[in-house]
């Protein structure tokens, strides 16, 4: 039950730091026709009927008129007040007072509000701000109409000049330093879109310039410096601001948090809501600001809801970027509730809490602004896992499996590359003598241990550009990756024949194998990979024909 205002006693006017709050304080009354004029209002059939309201008054979106009504109390002369309305965004005020006791009309009334010229704001202030000039001590009263489609939080307070003004400069202060933090975050991460080149900065470059455009029409300086003549198109960009960063956090929320992924049920609830987002800025473009307003606070909680949802479910999956996103959530949570507490009066208003919620969207971009690094970087990290993996599964591809020498795929690989290459090549195919008798008295693995050694021994004979094969049971291949001459060839092979046969030793036992080995040149036995094995092979088996054990050059075993 709201008590009457007749009965409530002047505000005494005093100097104070943060103004004289006069929530509990200003009566008030709703127009519902409209047509009320100041005489009216001011009636004895009216004027009684102001109630007295212990909270900030709340207006609805339908325009109807609200009238509200203020009783000081000045103890000297000469006194210059400032009333202050915690808005920027009002369609239309009007200001009449002060009266004095004999009810005269001390000022002429002031008509300003968001739909007329921003030249119409007394001291072209953002809020609206009214100056109330009292040249003796006394009582005085003075009204404000107010009408607005969008909801205003009537929160007055009556403040000194002095006072205002260093509030207003500190004010000043903290929205640049507000702008620069998200300017900063815009141009930084500007510079990693076009470096990493992934959607999550570009998503965050939209969700951040909305946020800043929302901050900047919700303070009231689109008005100001961008549209001050252009009244109606100032209050679009303001109504379309907030849905319009609503619409951009969706992109970004999902993206970042990659919900697709983690939690693809609620993605598939974002293409609603991102739908009814777009749906809304059409609305708000359009002018149809009672519907778009209320859309925009149920968007609001719906995006607060699956965004949180989404980055539980993706945390507990170990989603780390989707912690970073929450904590940014829980930033912009705690200021919206700090902002929502000094209205109702929970907690005592002071410079900070009034201006909380551009400061939590502030620091909220800081954080997410590591989400999206975080989020990068574990991209990164999957990315070169892939490529890791696909580099492995290449290398398997190509590799002997027994040996760990490359297979056939990996000479042929090896060979397209080296061959293609001017200047002369050599290769050597490398048969062993009396393996079979090891497989047939001591089984494959004994053979296969006696292969696996071999192998190592050869890869202590050749240099790093080269490339020994496994291409048969127990045929080898050496392709050499630079030009020798035949002397330094020959000396190579008798080393491989010599580490070949040592003996191998397993399970107790000593096997003893050599091996027959012949040689091909590019250009003097062709110039691909075939030639020149069909070339060593047909030199090898020279060898084996005359007593195993030996190498041979094609060349020569031709002549």
């Amino acid at each position: 039950m709201q008590a009457s205002f007749a009965a409530e006693s002047p505000v005494a006017l005093h100097d104070a730091a943060d103004g004289l709050s006069l929530v509990g304080r200003a009566g008030f009354y709703i127009d519902a026709d409209g047509g009320l004029s100041i005489d009216a209002i001011r009636s004895a059939q009216y004027d009684a009927r102001f109630a007295l309201p212990q909270v900030a008054v709340h207006n609805g979106t339908d325009g109807r008129p609200y009238w509200f009504k203020f009783s000081v109390s000045q103890a000297t002369a000469g006194g210059d007040w400032l009333l202050a309305v915690p808005s920027t965004a009002a369609d239309d005020l009007q200001f009449f007072g002060p009266y004095d006791v004999q009810g005269n009309l001390l000022a002429a009334p002031v008509h300003t509000g968001q739909l007329l010229p921003y030249s119409t704001r007394p001291l072209a202030d953002e809020h609206f701000v009214f100056r109330i000039d009292l040249p003796t001590p006394g009582n005085y009263t003075f009204y404000l109409r107010a009408v607005s489609t969008r909801p205003q939080l009537y929160a007055f307070s009556i403040w000194d000049i002095a006072s205002h003004h260093a509030a207003s400069k500190s004010k000043l202060l903290f929205d640049g330093l507000c702008y620069g933090i998200l300017l900063g975050m815009l141009i930084y991460n500007l510079n990693l879109a076009f470096i990493f080149k992934t959607r999550n900065y570009w998503y965050y470059l939209l969700a951040c310039t909305s946020a800043l455009l929302a901050i900047f029409s919700l303070n009231g300086h689109t008005a100001h410096y961008l549209l001050p003549d252009m009244p109606l198109l100032a209050k679009r960009v303001l109504e379309t601001a907030s849905p319009l960063w609503i619409t951009c956090s969706i992109l970004f929320g999902r993206n970042v948090l990659d919900l697709a992924r983690f939690a693809p049920r609620i993605y598939l609830l974002t293409h609603v809501l991102l739908f009814a987002s777009v749906a809304t800025v059409v609305l708000a473009l359009c002018g149809v600001s009672a519907v778009a307003v209320p859309m925009v606070l149920v968007l609001a909680v719906a995006l607060a809801v699956l965004m949180f949802l989404g980055g539980v479910i993706g945390l507990r999956q170990g989603f780390q970027p989707a912690a970073w996103y929450l904590f940014g959530m829980a930033v912009l949570f705690v200021t919206i509730l700090a902002v929502v507490s000094t209205y109702s009066g929970i907690i005592k208003a002071n410079f900070f809490l009034t201006n909380s919620l551009q400061f939590g969207l502030a620091v909220e971009a800081v954080i997410y602004s590591i989400a999206v690094g975080s989020r990068v970087r574990l991209l990164r990290r999957e990315q070169a896992a892939l490529e890791e993996r696909a580099r492995q599964l290449g290398h398997a591809v190509e590799t002997d499996a027994l040996t760990g020498l490359a297979n056939r795929s990996g000479l042929n690989k090896r060979a397209a590359e080296l061959l293609a290459q001017p200047g002369e090549r050599a290769l050597m195919m490398l048969d062993l003598d009396h393996f079979k008798p090891v497989n047939d008295s001591h089984g494959h693995e004994a053979g296969d241990h006696v292969l696996r050694t071999i192998a190592k021994r050869l890869l202590t004979q050749i240099r790093p550009e080269d490339t020994v094969a496994r291409v048969g049971g127990d045929e080898f291949v050496i392709l050499f990756g630079d030009v020798l001459d035949r002397t330094t060839l020959e000396t190579i092979a008798e080393r491989i024949l010599a580490v070949v046969t040592e003996p191998v030793e397993y399970g107790g036992q000593r096997f003893n194998v050599s091996g027959s080995l012949g040689i091909a040149t590019v250009p003097g036995d062709g110039h691909s990979l075939t030639d020149l094995m069909n070339a060593a092979d047909s030199a090898m088996y020279g060898i084996k024909k005359s007593g195993r054990g030996a190498f041979a050059f094609h060349t020569k075993t031709a002549g």
